[in-house]
């Protein structure tokens, strides 16, 4: 209910402040009753759709502005760009890989996953942001592509994967796990390098190189 009121109190007060720009518009001018309806009825549902892609679309990926909306709408915090860490699994034996994360936030809510490596990509079937006193995860189920190499024990398959995300020195870190359909499960870490998207594994690569 707290966030309730707070969100409806920041609606208003933003719908009074575009509200006073509309009405500074001559709709006399339009014939009757046109003028009429377009000042009363369609302006109001042009101001909310105005007022909701700016709050949803813009003003959350703004670092003061995400964390006031975070705290009014609970918004997801912005995750977006390029990541690049590490996974570490035992297949015979303990074994490491660079890894690629590439997060996607087209707006306050929506989260969408791809991990590169060297070998295959892999993209999120459903995702969800968890977040409390005590710690900020991100899980999100995915699929991950045939390999290009080693067909035969790197095949399609489905995971799931849990990170914590934590802000260590201004940088931000996430860390956590993976399991597979494969009864398969390794650690992966991770930093943010970029805002940028990468498209590739090599593009990554590239924009790991310029974060140095």
């Amino acid at each position: 209910m707290k966030h309730f009121d707070k969100f409806i109190t920041c609606t208003v007060i933003l719908y009074i402040m575009i509200d006073s720009f509309w009405r500074k518009i001559n709709f006399d001018m339009l014939p009757s009753p046109w003028g009429t309806i377009i000042e009363l009825l369609i302006g109001p549902l042009i101001i909310l759709s105005i007022e909701n892609w700016l709050i949803f679309h813009i003003f959350w990926k703004t670092k003061y502005l995400g964390k006031l909306l975070q705290m009014l709408f609970d918004t997801n915090p912005s995750m977006y760009g390029t990541w690049a860490g590490t996974i570490k699994y035992k297949y015979q034996t303990e074994q490491e890989k660079s890894v690629f994360l590439v997060i996607t936030q087209p707006d306050a809510y929506s989260i969408y996953c791809r991990l590169f490596t060297d070998e295959r990509e892999s993209t999120s079937e459903t995702t969800s942001f968890l977040q409390d006193a005590d710690s900020k995860k991100l899980i999100y189920t995915y699929r991950a592509d045939e390999a290009v190499e080693n067909k035969e024990t790197n095949e399609m398959h489905m995971g799931v994967t849990e990170l914590k995300l934590s802000v260590i020195n201004k940088a931000v870190f996430f860390s956590g796990f993976y399991c597979t359909d494969r009864k398969t499960r390794g650690s992966i870490t991770l930093k943010r390098i970029s805002k940028k998207y990468a498209t590739s594994y090599q593009d990554a690569q590239s924009l790991n190189i310029r974060s140095k």
